[in-house]
């Protein structure tokens, strides 16, 4: 049985990055990061403090041509 795919539902912050105030540039992480918490984060954020995926820890979206944000770790 095949899996139906997950989308990001709720808002994101207009400067993007939570941390660094820029782009995601079409991958977003919602995750939990060491010494500073939960939150929505670039790739370079997430690299940066060894952000981990799965359950309570984090998810990694990609933006779609459509400008959907699909689930694709985590």
């Amino acid at each position: 049985m095949a899996t139906l795919p997950t989308y990001w539902l709720s808002p994101l912050p207009a400067t993007g990055c939570q941390l660094r105030n820029k782009p995601f540039d079409g991958v977003m992480y919602d995750a939990n990061l060491p010494g500073i918490g939960w939150g929505n984060w670039c790739q370079e954020t997430f690299d940066q403090f060894k952000g981990k995926l799965g359950t309570g820890l984090g998810q990694k979206y990609v933006l779609q041509d459509d400008g959907r944000w699909l689930k694709v770790e985590g």
